[in-house]
């Protein structure tokens, strides 16, 4: 369980020696220090530029999203994800890559109501303080941080939460995961005030494109570029929305070329 929140969700029971940083959730939510951790982050992500820095933390954030969801919806319980119970770190990843953990102070677990009315309501609550009081706030402070639009930070969510729920039929069943399709829909329901923007940035239609691996397979298409071009070495992502369809056929046909070379 501890390997599974810690690789799917970026969530951490235990503390760790090797951080190159660590700050307390609620004082990220200001500026001075969000902008110190991605100024931090920058360098290390191979990258000069604050918004890519930005970028990368909200698709962290992001996991710790999904593992939310994954309590609520599998576990039918509430953890305690909130400013004041979490610590952000920076620590090592594999490939000499680094990214972001998330560990709750305290672990708690509310249990979901058994009356369907009740934890309806109680689901909208649990949504609305973690996405009003928790996320919204690190969002805001990393786009000030970095001088960007807090929108392109919210697109990086909702073709995360489409991988998570296609693949939740095999880590959880598919009891589990059609309750957490509905629950997600709860979510995109939820008012535009919650997130402080004038749309539900989860109530977007997401596209599909043709997989990469699998012709006869399609994929979701993020509502918003990573920025993994800025990053030294990087490119547009395969499922970016910038990249023109005819770039997007050339990189497949590159790399389903590189397959056919390899397994000569």
């Amino acid at each position: 369980m501890d390997r599974m929140l810690e690789d799917r969700f970026f969530l951490a029971l235990h503390d760790r020696d090797d951080a190159v940083c660590a700050a307390a959730a609620s004082e990220l939510a200001g500026t001075v220090a969000m902008r110190r951790l991605l100024e931090t982050y920058a360098p290390l992500l191979k990258t000069r530029h604050m918004t890519a820095a930005a970028t990368f933390f909200s698709n962290f954030v992001g996991g710790m999203a999904t593992g939310l969801h994954y309590f609520l919806s599998v576990r039918n319980a509430l953890p305690d994800f909130s400013l004041s119970n979490l610590t952000v770190r920076l620590v090592p990843a594999s490939n000499g890559l680094y990214r972001f953990s998330f560990k709750p102070g305290q672990w708690t677990e509310r249990s979901a109501p058994a009356n369907e009315a009740e934890r309806a309501e109680w689901l909208r609550a649990a949504l609305s303080a973690f996405y009003g009081e928790t996320v919204r706030p690190l969002f805001e402070a990393a786009a000030d941080a970095s001088g960007m639009r807090v929108s392109p930070l919210w697109a990086q969510l909702p073709a995360r939460f489409a991988y998570f729920l296609e693949e939740l039929p095999k880590v959880a069943g598919e009891a589990a995961a059609k309750r957490a399709a509905a629950d997600y829909q709860s979510l995109r329901k939820l008012p535009p005030v919650v997130f402080n923007r004038s749309q539900n940035p989860f109530a977007v239609p997401i596209r599909r494109v043709e997989s990469l691996h699998d012709a006869g397979v399609t994929v979701p298409m993020k509502s918003g570029c990573c920025l993994y071009h800025l990053v030294e070495g990087g490119s547009y992502c395969y499922t970016c929305p910038r990249l023109k369809e005819a770039e997007r056929a050339a990189q497949r046909e590159k790399f389903r070329a590189s397959v056919r070379s390899a397994d000569g």
